[in-house]
């Protein structure tokens, strides 16, 4: 591919990037406030049922109980778990896009375009605001989720509120949010060692949560 057309793919590249960027922002705050809805529900569910029943009733006009905490309960697991794929994907997708982007700008580079924003140039120098919030994105988000499924699965076990179909909402919101995590930050590769038999132990475990180490010990 001519260097013109590498580039070209390359600006097509990135406007995609900067589209799951902002689909990821939306999801967040989607996510966050099914979490509070549902962490609501957990510590007052008669509170939350009441709201959202009486808010039922004033925009539908209906009459009656319209809503009970089984099926609120239920709904909110499900709305929660259409967010954690929803946010888990395109998370994943987001990291892919910028490896690739760095392999463009290494080819490009080659080619005689100077281009390092979203390689080496986005790389270097990370603010610690941004270091913050890719912690939260990777590793506070998905163990969050994962201790709140959890708690609420001990819960409905204890209390015998749970039906199966929480269960398996619940189980699914947990698996993902593990899958999630092993993908974002784990290498399972260095809990082989004959693979990195020049690493001390320490720098193995740093090679295991992804954290940059040299092949060699000095």
């Amino acid at each position: 591919m001519d260097k013109d057309k590498l580039y070209n793919h390359y600006t097509d590249t990135f406007s995609q990037q900067k589209e799951y960027i902002a689909k990821r922002d939306r999801l967040t705050i989607c996510l966050l406030l099914s979490l509070v809805a549902f962490a609501m529900l957990m510590a007052n569910p008669a509170a939350l049922t009441n709201v959202v029943d009486a808010y039922a009733k004033k925009e539908l006009s209906f009459e009656g109980n319209l809503i009970d905490f089984a099926i609120l309960n239920t709904g909110l697991i499900y709305i929660l778990l259409w967010f954690v794929l929803q946010y888990f994907q395109v998370c994943l997708t987001i990291e892919k896009q910028y490896d690739y982007l760095s392999n463009l700008e290494e080819e490009l580079s080659k080619k005689g375009y100077e281009v390092t924003r979203e390689g080496r140039g986005y790389a270097s120098d990370y603010p610690l605001l941004k270091n913050a919030a890719n912690i939260l994105y990777a590793w506070g988000i998905p163990i969050g989720i994962g201790i709140l499924s959890i708690v609420r699965i001990v819960y409905e076990c204890r209390s015998g509120i749970g039906i199966w179909p929480d269960y398996v909402g619940l189980g699914l919101i947990l698996v993902l949010s593990a899958l999630y995590f092993s993908d974002r930050n784990l290498r399972w590769d260095y809990l082989c060692p004959e693979k990195h038999s020049k690493l001390s132990f320490w720098k193995l475990m740093m090679g295991f949560i992804k954290i940059d180490v040299e092949e060699t010990d000095k």
